[in-house]
């Protein structure tokens, strides 16, 4: 029995990874209905209805779990997810303080709930300092893995580049690696080494669709008022990781003002040609750039769009 839970789980987490969340949902449903208590089960069920987006019944669930487990961590870690994404401060800024007293040589889960704190309250640099202070720069290829992943997560993409660089050197086969290299390779433009990534993370694992949409969409931002506007976009993260939120914001739509015109400029003739308006033509062109800009870096809003629904039929399950 303790074979078949194994080999269940493993099914569910490789229907999790391909982001079939239904059948996936489905398998670890059943493991814990015939085992209520099993530890895995339980922190990919949690994993799972996080990613789904329902925070609400990611939190029943955790709080369901932590009463009759009350030493599960990853459980504690995921019901604290499920409270930034429900917004509730201070019930994280609770759970946070109770985590702390309980499991004091946990610092790996605290410091992670300290950078999802500091992210909710949009301190971009109070997680870079936690970042730098738990992570220096070394040589060391796991290190810069965490470090280079980290910090592209935080849209700090020079510096993230040249940890993912470093980091591919001793683990080229590592998709998750090249997804974030071919991610962060396209914010600085570079377009070119951004599909050549992506095709190796597509080589080696098919359900990386995101990947696919990336290498797609790149050629649109050969267009030279788009890639103006590509640069333009990531330079406003880099003002975010770096400064805040605010200074980021206001640099965006200065070059949103800049680029407008610009954009319309270079689609003259064709604007003479069909009789479209400048002014309905930039808006136009803005909005499917930044459309498509966000489903190529950002697999949130790629499995929002594009996510499968239909759940996979399992003979076994």
């Amino acid at each position: 029995m303790a074979d078949g839970n194994a080999e269940g789980i493993q099914t569910a987490r490789a229907l999790f990874d391909a982001g079939n969340y239904a059948s996936a949902e489905r398998i670890l449903s059943t493991i814990l209905k015939n085992r209520p208590d099993d530890i895995s089960a339980g922190n990919l069920m949690s994993e799972l209805l996080l990613k789904k987006g329902d925070a609400k019944s990611t939190l029943d669930f955790c709080d369901a779990w932590l009463a009759r487990h009350p030493n599960a961590i990853g459980i504690h870690i995921n019901r604290f997810r499920a409270l930034a994404a429900l917004n509730r401060k201070k019930e994280m800024a609770a759970s946070l303080k109770a985590f702390r007293q309980n499991f004091p040589g946990a610092s790996g889960a605290i410091h992670a709930m300290e950078i999802i704190t500091s992210a909710k309250k949009g301190d971009m640099r109070s997680i870079r300092e936690t970042i730098e202070e738990e992570i220096p720069d070394t040589f060391l290829p796991d290190q810069s893995r965490t470090k280079g992943i980290f910090l592209h997560q935080l849209n700090d993409v020079f510096e993230a580049d040249y940890h993912l660089d470093q980091a591919l050197e001793h683990y080229p086969n590592d998709v998750d690696l090249l997804c974030a290299m071919a991610t962060n390779r396209f914010q600085i433009g570079r377009l070119a080494s951004a599909r050549s990534y992506a095709q190796r993370a597509i080589a080696l694992d098919p359900s990386k669709r995101r990947m696919v949409f990336l290498s797609r969409v790149s050629w649109l931002f050969y267009y030279p008022g788009a890639y103006l506007f590509l640069l333009m976009l990531s330079a406003g993260h880099l003002l975010r990781a770096h400064a805040n939120k605010y200074v980021a914001i206001a640099g965006f739509l200065l070059g949103i003002y800049i680029l407008a015109d610009s954009v319309n400029l270079l689609f003259f003739p064709l604007l003479i040609l069909f009789g479209i308006g400048f002014v309905r033509a930039g808006t136009v062109m803005i909005a499917l750039l930044l459309a498509c800009y966000f489903l190529a870096i950002s697999q949130q809003h790629y499995d929002m769009l594009f996510g499968r629904s239909k759940p996979v039929k399992l003979k076994k399950y």
